[in-house]
């Protein structure tokens, strides 16, 4: 909960500077798919799988090149061995940008606090606390395309720290995501 009013508390005031500098703020919205190699540590497995994954988010550059940006990211049910986990939370980055012509190539670094809620598959019992929140570094990448000065098409690959029920499941999750981003 701290992390979430940290978070939102920084945005809030990095929106008012931009108001008073001039700055550009920006806000998304993007859909695709979540992807994890989690090992589970009950059967010494390690697995890969996908599912959906939501983000919204949103930023204020500071000139061409750098921005920070907070986002909330949600995902589907991603399945594991007798089991599935769900994992939503929130995070702040810096932003990279290169713009070339219409084009903007960035990276991100920052860091995420995600809640993973483990549940058992019918038949299963879970024998390890079914929610947990980690803190963790995210990092990424990719390309926007800019069709105006207020509207582009972002394409990102992102990574993200993971775990779930107490550690039995941990790994590092990953998201593909195609956003629309309204600058003002």
């Amino acid at each position: 909960m701290k992390f979430k009013v940290l978070a939102l508390a920084v945005l809030a005031g990095l929106s008012s500077i931009a108001m008073a500098q001039n700055l550009k703020g920006y806000v998304g919205l993007g859909g695709g798919s979540a992807f994890s190699n989690v090992k589970d540590s009950n059967s010494g497995q390690t697995k890969s799988e996908s599912a959906s994954a939501v983000s919204f988010f949103g930023g204020v550059k500071f000139n061409e090149n750098i921005a920070v940006e907070a986002e909330h990211i949600s995902t589907g049910d991603i399945k594991l061995t007798n089991s599935k986990v769900k994992v939503s939370g929130y995070g702040v980055s810096a932003v990279f940008n290169q713009p070339v012509g219409n084009w903007t190539l960035f990276g991100k670094l920052g860091v995420t606090s995600l809640t993973s809620k483990l549940s058992a598959d019918p038949g299963y019992v879970l024998i390890v606390k079914d929610s947990q929140t980690k803190t963790g570094v995210m990092f990424g990448g990719g390309a926007e395309y800019a069709f105006t000065p207020h509207a582009a098409l972002r394409l990102s690959l992102s990574s993200y720290d993971m775990a779930a029920g107490e550690g039995a499941v941990s790994g590092r999750m990953g998201t593909f995501l195609v956003s629309g981003v309204f600058s003002f």
